[in-house]
Order: structure tokens, then sequence, then C-alpha cells
């Protein structure tokens, strides 16, 4: 037991040095960050409390339940963060209503590679753009890209017939066209899953509050 709770300690301490500035630097993303969890070793076990100090402010004006499902659901900073950290890094962590992030790293099981992959992944989560900006700029790479391929469809197919590229600029213009209506269609029926998906998701949150 002793060298379990040493080696507790020393995980949570680099825990706490890659978080501040001689680690990440996480405020440099633009978040305000205060440590909940007292910062003598002795007082505290493995696990961290991190609150954002800005989230309680993008709370929606809601009350009750719903305001919880919302902020765990991505419509505030650290929902976002737990998000992208669970789904797109397989880091598993805990969220507290209305602003605190919980890591706990355990001195049983976890190593300090592990705890570095943890911050780098949480670093990571902070810079990615805003859901809003990301799905505009992933609808245009989505057109653009079929209505590449449906201009590069059209030369092929000119080429099997021995025809000048150039020839019926028009027909160009259709092909990339439709091909382009095409992505931004998909595009469509990928955010439409996204989104039952995270429907069910908050109506499940809703049920194990109720």
């Amino acid at each position: 037991m002793p060298t379990l709770r040493t080696k507790g300690q020393r995980l949570t301490a680099y825990l706490v040095l890659l978080m501040g500035r001689d680690g990440f630097d996480l405020e440099q993303y633009g978040v305000k960050l205060r440590l909940v969890t007292p910062e003598d070793p002795e007082q505290r076990g493995s696990q961290l409390c991190i609150q954002f100090l800005d989230n309680a402010a993008q709370q929606p004006a809601c009350n009750g339940n719903d305001n919880v499902a919302r902020s765990m659901s991505g419509d505030t900073l650290l929902g976002r963060v737990v998000h992208l950290m669970e789904k797109k890094r397989g880091v598993v962590v805990d969220m507290r209503y209305p602003d605190v992030l919980r890591l706990a790293p355990l001195p049983a099981f976890n190593t300090y590679a592990e705890v570095y992959y943890v911050v780098d992944t949480l670093a990571w989560a902070l810079q990615q753009p805003d859901d809003a900006v990301y799905s505009m700029a992933s609808a245009a790479l989505s057109v653009l890209g079929y209505a590449g391929f449906g201009f590069l469809a059209r030369c092929y197919a000119l080429g099997i017939q021995k025809r000048n590229i150039m020839d019926n600029f028009t027909g160009h213009v259709l092909f990339a066209g439709a091909f382009g209506a095409l992505g931004y269609w998909l595009h469509g029926v990928k955010v439409s899953q996204q989104e039952l998906l995270e429907r069910k998701q908050k109506e499940l949150s809703e049920r194990r509050l109720a």
C-alpha cells in the first residue's frame, strides 16, 4: 500500500505539472482553469478536480435536468472537450455539472505515459474549432471533393472517347455541379446521423438523472 500511495502521489503531481506552464500550459488556449483539489499532496488522493471558470457562463438559460443534459451534450466548452476526448481519442474522463473536469490516474493501473497522453489529448481538444465552424468547413470540403471527382470523371470519359477534354465546357460544369450536390447531400446525411446519435445520448442522460 505505501508503494501504491507513493506512485499515486507522483502520478497526480505529474498530471498537475503537465497542465501548468512547465507542461502543456493549457491556459494558452484561452481557457481559465482552477485546481479545486488541494495543492498539498498529503491532503488529496489520486483524483484531481479542474474547474473551467468560463464554463458556467456558457450554460443555456434552462432549469433543472435540461441544463445538466445540455452542458454534457456539447453546448459548452467543457462538454465539447469531454466529447472530443472520449469519441476521438478514447480517453474517458468525468464531468461534474456545471464546470468541473475530474481526472483520476490510478496507481495500480495507469502509467506516466498514459497521464501524458491524457493531458496531450486535453490540449488537443481545447484547440479544436467550434462545431459550427467545423461543420461549414466540412461541408465545403465535401462539396469541393465530390465536384473535383465529377470533373475528373468527365475528363476520363472524354479521354476514353479520344475527345479534347476542353470540348463542351458546360459538360464539365454540369458534372462538377451534380457531384458537388451529391457531396452536399451526403454531408447532410452524416450530420443528421450525428445529431440523432447526440439526441439519443441526451435522452439517456436525462433518464439517468430522472
